[in-house]
């Protein structure tokens, strides 16, 4: 007897379909024992290396070849639950990777230089593993992929240098032409970069009106709530929040109460390093508070409610107050919006007052003023002491005295003394 002889035993069956069934089960169990590589059913997942060489025991299983041949004798295989890859039974679906209990479905590719025989280290650039798609269209379907995820060396690898990056492409409408669309590295993401510089990095085309990104609610319809960023050439980058069709949003920054900072670390609500300009006027409807705008020609700083239409005190406190110290800036007017042309640099609508009595001095003995002109009295204490609207008009005889000549002029009760056109005292 050849021992070398598979022997088939097949059980008694009360039935035709119990026979042709235990038979079946019989022929597939022999089959499967001396005609596939050992380890193909006992492995965790299906591993296909090399469809074109079946019989090298190197590879896991050629699928073609082991269903042809369980075609030809009339049996099906009988899978382990732990991994099913299944070209018939599953409607709609050409492989399905089923795992149970600490067995996960895996889909490895494996990739080395040289041979199988002599393979050699994966170098730079190689592909460990390529999910392509392509479609159908004329006589036949294309020849390259047209969209494809690609596990790639990212580095000559070593026994401890083994990188790998993750790409993604797919080609655009009205296109013939894939292109890599997203690049995963230990870097980040990148997407339409070939090169992350951080976590996600963004890269594309931008314009004044142009994002460069958009995040949006909803579904990402055009309508949807958006906020933009864009890049326009060298001049800036922006910030938009939009609503197609409706209108620009609010934009809050912090709004938990945290500081915002521009150019600083800030310690307070905002801290800016450096000037900042204000180039058009909108307030809001209500409300109370500090106003700092620039309208119709003019700059403004105050404090005004909007709800009470009325202004509110205004303190500047410092060690100097600089108004206008440009000489070719306009003039200072306080308590009034009309500049008189020939009122000088500071023009005051109303009283001036010292803080305290006597609290300090108009000019000073190396500094004073060239000229003083006044409408009304002059007082000293409740004493007029001189004044303009008398018969004797001071103008005209403490300023137009003559030379030389030594006199006295009464206006109203008080005696105005001069020498040499000087007014020397008041009596």
């Amino acid at each position: 007897m050849n021992n070398n002889l598979q022997q088939i035993f097949i059980p008694t069956a009360d039935t035709l379909e119990q026979l042709r069934l235990s038979t079946e089960k019989a022929i597939n169990t022999a089959f499967l024992k001396f005609n596939r590589p050992q380890e193909v059913w006992d492995a965790k997942g299906l591993r296909i290396k090399n469809i074109y060489t079946p019989f090298e025991l190197r590879d896991a299983v050629n699928l073609q070849y082991l269903n042809t041949r369980l075609e030809s004798i009339g049996a099906k295989p009988k899978r382990k639950t732990r991994t099913i890859v299944d070209f018939a039974d599953i409607s709609g679906y050409l492989a399905v990777l089923e795992g149970y209990g600490s067995d996960y479905p895996e889909l490895l590719g494996r990739h080395a230089n040289g041979t199988i025989g002599t393979p050699t280290d994966t170098t730079l650039a190689n592909d460990l593993l390529t999910l392509g798609a392509r479609g159908y269209q004329g006589s036949g379907f294309v020849s390259t992929d047209r969209a494809q995820i690609k596990f790639v060396a990212a580095e000559d690898w070593t026994a401890t240098n083994r990188g790998t990056i993750i790409t993604l492409s797919t080609t655009p409408l009205l296109s013939d032409s894939p292109a890599e669309v997203m690049r995963m590295s230990n870097v980040g993401i990148g997407l339409f970069t070939l090169t992350p510089q951080t976590h996600l990095h963004v890269c594309g085309v931008s314009s004044a009106t142009l994002p460069i990104s958009i995040i949006t609610t909803g579904s990402g319809e055009p309508t949807d709530e958006t906020l933009q960023f864009g890049i326009y050439d060298a001049n800036y980058m922006w910030i938009q929040a939009n609503k197609d069709g409706t209108g620009y949003r609010n934009l809050v920054l912090q709004p938990s109460g945290a500081n915002v900072g521009i150019g600083a670390v800030p310690g307070t609500k905002l801290d800016i390093a450096g000037s900042f300009r204000s180039t058009a006027y909108a307030h809001a409807a209500s409300g109370e508070g500090l106003e700092a705008f620039y309208a119709a020609s003019t700059g403004y700083l105050q404090a005004y409610n909007r709800t009470g239409v009325a202004f509110k005190d205004l303190y500047i406190n410092g060690l100097l107050l600089s108004l206008n110290a440009d000489g070719a800036c306009g003039n200072v007017l306080v308590g009034t919006t009309t500049d008189n042309a020939n009122g000088g640099k500071l023009q005051v609508y109303g009283d001036v007052s010292p803080y305290t009595d006597q609290g300090g001095d108009l000019g000073t003995a190396d500094v004073q003023w060239d000229n003083i002109r006044w409408k009304g009295a002059l007082t000293q204490n409740t004493t007029v002491r001189i004044s303009t609207t008398g018969d004797a008009d001071f103008v005209t005889y403490a300023v137009g005295g003559v030379a030389g000549t030594t006199t006295a002029h009464v206006i109203g009760t008080n005696t105005y003394n001069y020498t040499s056109g000087l007014l020397t005292s008041i009596t």
